[in-house]
């Protein structure tokens, strides 16, 4: 009896043995694909969370540039909305006086912020936070009536757009805002006034490059740009040429009332 339970066991424990082996080996030819597919399942997981991500990574995931991209998107929603309810009350012929005010007390808070957070991260690539909060940055440094804070951050936007961490057209569009601010003439033809309805280019330095230069800022020919300017008969090169002087007045009378309401900060 002894004899047979012993048997037995030896049976068993080689039967286990064999079934380990083969176990074994049936593991090591399955991992890598269930480690694969364990991955891309935790890399989605990640991504229907956190869908702000531009192009997410895992392994590079950052708590701390997460919660910046999150507050960034944030302003870029309170930076546009307010435009929006700005633009809407002048179609509606509205005062927007008030809208304004507020608009203005925006966009110091929000360049006081973005100003600190570049002062500490550098510009932030898309990658870093995202596409959106990566044009948020710009944005307030576009919107900030501030000149030193333009012309302070305009180099640095310079070598983002070098690094890839900013556009091309975002470089055009302040580098016109400085100039303009400064009352000086645009090179890129981005910068635009309204008056009765109608937007004038602040002069430009140069209307026959300006659509070469353009073009290597990535941004579409001026004719293209000017389309919604609200002119009866379209515009032109040949309406901007023939109505230099128009503009050049238009210009000098929007920088002296800028220069007031900056003096009144």
């Amino acid at each position: 009896m002894n004899k047979q339970i012993v048997h037995d066991a030896l049976i068993l424990t080689a039967f286990t043995l064999v079934i380990g082996v083969i176990l074994g080996a049936v593991y090591g030819i399955t991992k890598t694909p269930i480690d694969k597919a364990n991955e891309q399942t935790k890399k989605e997981a990640y991504q229907a969370v956190f869908k702000d991500a531009d192009a997410f990574n895992e392994k590079e995931y950052d708590a701390e540039l997460y919660s910046i991209g999150k507050e960034l998107k944030e302003i870029r929603i309170e930076d546009q909305s307010i435009r929006l309810l700005l633009m809407d009350a002048w179609k509606k012929k509205r005062n927007a006086d008030k809208i304004r005010k507020i608009m203005d007390c925006i966009d110091r808070r929000n360049a006081d912020r973005v100003t600190e957070i570049i002062d500490q991260y550098g510009w932030l690539s898309p990658d870093d936070i995202g596409y959106e909060a990566n044009e948020a940055l710009f944005l307030c440094i576009q919107h900030s009536e501030d000149s030193l804070i333009q012309n302070k951050y305009l180099p640095i936007l310079k070598e983002a757009v070098q690094n890839g961490a900013a556009k091309g057209w975002q470089y055009a569009f302040l580098t016109d805002r400085c100039l303009m601010n400064q009352g000086q003439k645009q090179i890129y033809g981005t910068q635009r006034i309204i008056r009765n309805e109608v937007y004038y280019l602040v002069p430009l330095q140069d209307i026959n490059k300006v659509d070469s230069l353009r073009k290597e800022m990535g941004l579409e020919p001026l004719s293209e740009y000017m389309k919604d300017c609200g002119l009866k008969n379209g515009w032109s090169k040949e309406f901007y040429k023939n109505n230099i002087k128009l503009h050049e007045s238009i210009f000098n009378s929007w920088f002296q009332s800028f220069k007031r309401n900056k003096n009144s900060y």
